[in-house]
């Protein structure tokens, strides 16, 4: 009998690659459980309809983005993500 190949559900995120004048990066620890949990990565945002409000929560209200890059699909036991990265400038300092 060949093997099942299951669907998995798709799911989207955005990382928001912000860099300030400086050349540095934000990064912010995940929660401990849950995906890639207790690991520095991007801020996260599910979509670019909340990307204001959540620079706003960073105290990165000056924040634009630059570049939106190549979407980066990555597959997970239960489910497949598809991740868009956006680079964004910040004149605060991150």
């Amino acid at each position: 009998m060949p093997p099942r190949h299951l669907k998995v559900p798709p799911r989207s995120t955005c990382f928001l690659i912000v860099e300030n004048n400086a050349g540095q990066v934000l990064l912010e620890r995940r929660p401990p459980r849950g995906i890639w949990g207790g690991l520095w990565c991007f801020p996260e945002v599910p979509d670019e309809d909340g990307l204001a409000a959540r620079l706003a929560a960073l105290g990165l209200s000056d924040a634009r983005v630059l570049q939106r890059l190549p979407v980066i699909a990555h597959s997970f036991t239960h489910f497949h993500l598809d991740i868009t990265p956006l680079h964004i400038c910040s004149e605060n300092s991150t």
